[in-house]
């Protein structure tokens, strides 16, 4: 009967003299019934590979458009790429160049005019065809009736098309192309997948025919290389000290280039931007679909076209995460490894790695038999295996070790139950560990040498098709605990140390209880306590019931498992306490911690700014209604003045031009003491709509808008608005009347330009000020106020000259919101 054993061993057993080989234990089972170490062996071994697959994305369409016109072509290309953004459309002028672009573009469709010179689409189309029979071919022509469209579709056409009037056309071109596509991608991916699976297949049994790592990589190779589209195959090594690519072994068409081939891929040489280099280091297939133009490969470009090689991939071979070199694969065409061949030698390179795996793991089982005994007899622990059937545990196997510690004889304990030979104690960890079906520790008491000693350890579970059916034991003596916990006080001597001179605060460690384990920092002197007076003690024996209350409940929730910051006030000063849960070695949450930190000073800092703001919003109000409102009335006041008095005097302009300036005074003041450096609520803004509105309420006269972007900003919409209305207003006014402003696009922002007389260099680190205005009426604060805006955003600013040699003005570090 064949048997699978899973064996979980604890920790005690990779700590012993015998590291480099316990670990294989998991994978040892000796045969029932059998006292010696050297008979033992496994019955299976069940291997589950894991594996990534390459990433899907979306794959690219390559066009072909042949047009004699070529603003034409231009044109089709640029709509067919707007329709489908997979589409990537190169045109050519006439058949003869269509033909050359074929082999480097690799494309996926063609789509041809009919009426051309020289060659028309028809001609073009039949030459096609006989290099490429299912290449998809569309006949895009704005001449020709059913006769053409009868021979294009007997010359192998895959569909024809009228050219119309109207852009409607490129949509139903792109939905063409796309149907086209498709189905001849669908038509390759099913005789790929069947090529795939008779690959698979001949790999398979190539590997269970296989009895060792070389003849396991020659049958792989061997298989792979007489595949379609693989010329050449190699199975490569990596050395981890120099990082040399080394070829192991190959076959196929190689030309000697394995034999002359020399490759390092560290990071400092070329070999590291090669495929072989990238599926090292990214640990994942890499390819060079065209060996001509791929500059990583470019050392050994020209060893590899003379032997016809024109595309390659390498595929690394791992098993959870141990890796047994490189599979190397190369085809004479370019373009070879699509997603699907991808795929392919990434499933056969897992493949092979799980079989070098397997056959790995059978040398290291040989070498595991041989050692099992020296483990049992140097390990200095003991070690005793128990069967277990109808509730009974039964001694099976024990090393000399086990008999020191516990005083038995292997010969005391053979022929009892484990509860005459080592108690009902143990009997009960032991129904622990098959219940829980994990390690379970315990503490036993042994006669030595007639004293008693205590000695501890784990009981792990030894499952066979799911089912306990043994256990193993590790017992220890307690002398390496004790060195520990020497080097656990001194550590806790450091800590104590740290604790009591905490600055401006104090570290509090508080167990199950919450009674105070540990205190200490400066704090605890200026409120005129001790770290002795904690010890033992709870937070409802030193502070006030409303702070015991609340510290309490926190210290609760903190042995709970959470994290929490609040405030105190305590003595009149003010305190910010974190509290966090300290859990042991198992995970086990042990003690709680808090640190408290005085910040009684920086509260001070926050009520003096609140004081500060409100006295601002009370200076604000003030010119809101004291200045705003009479300078309203005189406003009112001079424009009857001026219809009843009509004296020919510009004096009553002069004063309306004043309060004008007043009042825009007054309302920039206004935005600069409320808005301040803030924001609301960030939404998606068109750049584009918000600068026309803007321009709508600006006096532009003469002057004239260009917006030249469809950009869409996450930004508060109400100053993103204002920000502009004062960037565009600012060009106007400082223009010739016939100025022009544009708003563009910047790679991470926008820009407002204009080709009025600009901003002179010397000055450009004045306009943000207060008060700056390059104008006679301006109120200094408009450029103040859109460097606010601005800050507040997070973004940036920056004054140049315009191309025009007018001011342009550069924000970046913009977010975008969705189109």
């Amino acid at each position: 009967m064949c048997r699978t054993r899973v064996i979980s061993y604890p920790v005690q057993v990779c700590r012993a003299s015998a590291r480099g080989t316990a670990d294989r234990l998991d994978r040892t089972k000796r045969s029932p019934g059998d006292n010696g170490a050297s008979d033992a062996g496994l019955d299976r071994i069940v291997f589950k590979p894991c594996r990534v697959l390459p990433r899907l994305v979306p794959q690219a369409i390559r066009i072909l458009h042949v047009d004699d016109d070529p603003e034409l072509g231009n044109v089709t290309a640029t709509y067919l790429e707007r329709e489908d953004d997979r589409f990537e459309v190169r045109t050519a002028t006439s058949a003869a160049e269509g033909l050359g672009s074929i082999e480097d573009l690799q494309p996926d469709c063609i789509v041809s005019d009919y009426d051309m010179p020289g060659r028309d689409g028809i001609e073009f189309l039949r030459m096609v065809r006989e290099e490429y029979p299912e290449l998809p071919f569309i006949l895009f022509t704005g001449k020709g009736g059913e006769a053409v469209a009868s021979d294009a579709i007997s010359a192998g056409a895959t569909d024809y098309l009228r050219k119309g009037s109207g852009t409607d056309q490129y949509g139903i071109l792109a939905n063409r192309i796309g149907n086209a596509v498709e189905q001849y991608r669908s038509n390759r991916r099913a005789a790929t997948l069947e090529r795939a699976r008779q690959l698979g297949a001949d790999v398979t049994s190539a590997l269970v025919r296989a009895g060792s790592a070389r003849t396991i990589e020659t049958r792989v190779y061997e298989v792979i290389s007489g595949a379609e589209p693989y010329v050449a195959t190699c199975i490569a090594g990596v050395d981890r000290e120099t990082m040399a690519v080394k070829p192991r072994t190959w076959a196929g068409d190689t030309g000697g280039y394995f034999e002359e081939f020399g490759m390092a891929i560290d990071e400092d040489s070329p070999g590291r931007h090669a495929p072989e280099g990238r599926a090292v280091h990214d640990r994942d297939i890499a390819v060079s679909q065209d060996i001509r133009e791929d500059e990583g490969h470019a050392p050994w470009r020209e060893q590899a076209l003379r032997r016809g090689f024109r595309s390659l991939a390498a595929v690394p071979i791992e098993y959870e995460g141990e890796s047994y070199g490189l599979l190397v694969a190369f085809a004479a065409r370019p373009g070879a490894f699509d997603r699907t061949e991808r795929e392919v030698l990434t499933e056969l390179a897992d493949d092979t790695a799980h079989a070098l795996h397997s056959q790995s793991l059978r040398m290291e089982l040989e070498r595991t038999n041989a050692e099992l005994s020296s483990i049992m007899r140097h390990v200095p622990v003991g070690l005793i295996l128990m069967e277990h059937a109808d509730g009974e545990f039964r001694y099976h196997r024990s090393n000399r070790r086990m008999a020191e510690l516990t005083g038995l004889q292997r010969g005391e304990m053979r022929d009892e139950t484990l509860r005459e030979a080592l108690g009902a104690e143990m009997v009960d960890r032991c129904r622990d560990c098959i219940e829980r079906e994990e390690p379970i520790p315990f503490t036993v008491g042994f006669d030595v040498d007639g004293e008693r000693a205590v000695r501890e350890g784990i009981v792990s579970p030894i499952t066979d098709d799911g089912a306990v059916e043994q256990l193993v034991a590790v017992v220890e003596d307690v002398t390496g605990r004790k060195q520990r916990e020497q080097e656990l006080g001194e550590i806790t001597s450091q800590y104590a140390a740290l604790v009591d001179h905490f600055p401006d605060g104090g570290v509090f460690l508080f167990d199950e209880d919450l009674r105070y384990v540990r205190a200490g920092g400066d704090e605890l002197t200026e409120v005129g306590l001790s770290s002795a007076e904690f010890d033992g003690r709870t937070p409802h024996d030193l502070f006030p019931e409303a702070i015991a209350e609340e510290t309490a409940r926190y210290y609760r929730a903190t042995l709970d498992g959470e994290r929490h910051t609040f405030r105190q006030q305590y003595q009149g000063e003010s305190y910010e306490v974190r509290t966090i849960p300290i859990r042991d070695d198992t995970g086990s949450i042990r003690y709680g911690m808090a640190v408290s930190r005085n910040i009684t000073q920086a509260v001070e800092r926050n009520r003096e700014l609140e004081r500060q703001n409100e006295r601002l919003e009370e200076f604000a109000g003030v010119v809101s209604h004291d200045l705003r409102n009479p300078l309203r009335t005189a406003s009112g006041r001079l424009e009857l003045a001026r219809e009843e008095c009509d004296c020919g005097t510009t004096h009553l302009a002069d004063a309306a031009d004043a309060i004008d300036r007043s009042q825009a005074l007054v309302e920039d003041l206004l935005t600069l003491a409320r808005a301040g450096d803030t924001v609301g609520t960030l939404e998606s803004v068109s750049l584009s709509a918000l600068a026309e509105e803007c321009w709508a309420v600006v006096p532009e006269g003469e002057a004239t808008l260009t917006v030249p972007t469809s950009r869409t900003v996450s930004a508060d919409r109400g100053r993103l608005r204002q920000l502009l209305q004062n960037l565009l207003a600012n060009s106007v006014e400082h223009g010739d009347g016939a100025v022009a402003v544009t708003v563009g696009d910047l790679p991470d922002g926008f820009y407002v330009e204009d080709d009025g007389v600009g901003i002179p260099e010397p000055e450009r680190a004045d306009v943000f000020g207060a008060g700056y205005s390059g104008t006679e009426g301006g109120t200094g604060f408009g450029l103040r106020i859109v460097e606010q805006i601005v800050d507040a955003h997070g973004w940036d600013v920056l004054v140049t000259d315009g191309e025009d040699g007018g001011a342009r003005f550069e924000i970046t570090g913009v977010g975008t919101g969705p189109a």
